[in-house]
């Protein structure tokens, strides 16, 4: 569903101030189909503690513990277009 992967309702769920639809703070529903939808901004990772040795993508038991650092802001929502539809996603500037 569209509503799970929009910035919107992610705004909406941290801040309770955005919501240009309805849907967008009802997070009980979800749609398929949004003229509003946006995709969700990138989150920049790293380790949680940066003493840790091990890497941070790995086996699940092996790799260091993942912490967000920040939303990223040099980016550019970009849209191409495929055989079937549109592609959105967000592409360093």
């Amino acid at each position: 569903m569209l509503c799970y992967r929009c910035e919107h309702r992610a705004k909406w769920n941290e801040t309770k101030e955005v919501r240009p639809r309805y849907q967008c703070g009802d997070t009980s529903m979800s749609v398929i189909s949004c003229y509003m939808f946006k995709p969700v901004k990138p989150v920049i990772l790293g380790k949680e503690d940066e003493d840790d040795d091990r890497p941070l993508f790995g086996p699940p038991v092996i790799a260091a513990r993942a912490a967000g650092k920040r939303v990223a802001d040099k980016i550019e929502l970009t849209v191409e277009e495929t055989d079937d539809g549109y592609m959105l996603y967000w592409a360093p500037e």
